[in-house]
């Protein structure tokens, strides 16, 4: 008999590696002072407003990010003034490039684009209330969905 060299021998072991799901956003207004419109093309034509907002995103999967207002009208200390829709406010999307008008219904905003885990999006702000409301300060809060998709 010849000798058949050495015998191998393979064995396999099975794991497995969990990672969550790792979703997180910041928003920082980047203009503090209240909008101002002091001159009539601006009533006219409304204030735009370039890098207004910006969004962290923080997310190691896909996303979109939605926006809405926290009600249909801002609040207003010029008293028994005519209500003023938030609507009257509008953000540029990166979807479409376009102005999406603040509702109080969620509105996509932002998707990602890339596989970066971490993403700064920059977003423009329009306002134009026009000349149909009293003078005041007029306020609302924003709120900005991240959803995984």
């Amino acid at each position: 008999q010849q000798d058949a060299g050495p015998s191998l021998y393979s064995a396999s072991a099975t794991g497995s590696i969990f990672l969550p799901t790792l979703q997180c956003i910041n928003i920082d207004v980047l203009e503090t002072d209240a909008i101002q419109f002091s001159k009539a093309e601006e009533y006219d034509n409304g204030r735009q407003m370039p890098n207004f907002i910006r969004a962290t995103v923080i997310s190691n999967v896909p996303y979109l990010i939605s926006i809405m207002a926290s009600g249909p009208n801002l609040s207003s200390d010029a008293g028994d003034a005519r209500l003023m829709p938030v609507s009257v406010i509008s953000l540029r999307d990166n979807i479409s490039n376009q102005f999406v008008s603040i509702t109080p219904v969620a509105q996509p905003l932002l998707v990602n684009k890339n596989n970066d885990v971490h993403s700064v999006y920059m977003v423009d702000a329009h306002f134009n209330p026009g000349w149909n409301y009293s003078g005041g300060q007029y306020n609302t809060t924003l709120v900005f969905t991240l959803t995984a998709q």
